[in-house]
């Protein structure tokens, strides 16, 4: 804040303490941040043609809808290619295979838009 008295400009004190933004850790601790955790490791190390099986009453009161939003931006921003399914009690999460990443557009339906996703396969030809 600056201050005017007498024609001399006098600062004061900042109102909050200073840090060096090399000690300061970038990525956001959601309140996901500890379930993802344990699921993108499980990921890393799961089988071609296998499945996680979560049981949904074991997330912590997550939602499926709130789980799934969370896994799939985790994924995304890890690079990751997953594709996900459920039933009454379970949350199942799989790799998709290299040559099965899907890329999604905008397509025009019955006046407005939808996300069509096709495997990237079907773009090269």
């Amino acid at each position: 804040m600056v201050k005017e008295t007498g024609g001399r400009v006098q600062k004061s004190a900042p109102k909050y303490d200073r840090v060096v933004l090399a000690d300061i850790r970038r990525m956001r601790r959601g309140k996901h941040h500890d379930l993802l955790g344990g699921i993108f490791q499980d990921l890393e190390s799961l089988p071609e043609g296998s499945a996680i099986k979560i049981p949904l009453t074991e997330v912590d009161g997550t939602t499926l809808a709130n789980l799934r939003s969370a896994v799939h931006r985790a994924s995304a921003s890890r690079g990751l290619g997953i594709e996900t399914l459920s039933d009454e009690g379970n949350f199942y999460i799989w790799k998709t295979p290299q040559n099965r990443t899907r890329v999604c557009l905008p397509s025009p339906r019955c006046g407005d838009y939808r996300i069509t996703c096709i495997p990237t396969g079907a773009l090269e030809s």
